[in-house]
């Protein structure tokens, strides 16, 4: 199980720094780990449906109504980070929007799937572990080793571990259906 110091911890041994013993220690190692590593975590739990980061929920509507475009609006989870799907999956005629934390859409109801703050690094995939701490290796490379080419260099594979970590956490379950349209429909 990996800890959040121990994830900073791999990012500072891939760019030749000392490890840290706490994200509260006043070096700058420590400093810099603290500021980059809740940002860059979120940042990657945005960029895929990840499997250990999903949960679905039945929304709250509240009793506002929204002023134009839709009639109901719906209270997002205080940890939500996006909408994966909602239970009208291909219903072509739903829409809905994301406004700041709310949902709006025309329903009576609504439940989502969607992707949740995970913050419980126990829960965190190993792919996904080694993708975070190469893009905050890659922040780090630049200010605490001061080389931009070793922050190309751990930003390259940073992208490489995405495609391989995305690659296997989809294989866990079935394809997703996805939507299709006129648009995709159409053949040449």
């Amino acid at each position: 199980m990996s800890t959040e110091v121990d994830i900073c911890n791999i990012a500072l041994h891939r760019i030749g720094a000392e490890r840290i013993t706490s994200l509260a220690d006043t070096t700058k190692r420590a400093k810099i780990c603290n500021d980059l590593y809740s940002f860059e975590r979120d940042l990657l739990l945005r960029e895929h449906p990840w499997n250990f980061a999903t949960a679905r929920v039945a929304l709250a509507k509240t009793a506002n109504t929204p002023l134009f475009g839709f009639t109901g609006e719906f209270q997002l989870p205080a940890d939500y980070i996006r909408v994966i799907d909602t239970e009208f999956g291909d219903y072509e005629d739903f829409e809905f929007r994301i406004e700041a934390d709310k949902l709006l859409c025309d329903e009576s109801s609504i439940k989502i799937e969607y992707i949740f703050k995970a913050t419980d690094t126990s829960k965190f995939d190993a792919k996904f572990i080694e993708t975070l701490a190469l893009r905050i290796a890659s922040r780090l490379a630049y200010s605490m080793v001061n080389s931009a080419t070793l922050q190309d260099r751990i930003y390259n594979e940073a992208d490489i571990a995405l495609r391989n970590a995305r690659l296997y956490d989809a294989q866990e379950g079935s394809a997703r259906k996805f939507l299709k349209s006129d648009w995709t429909n159409v053949r040449f």
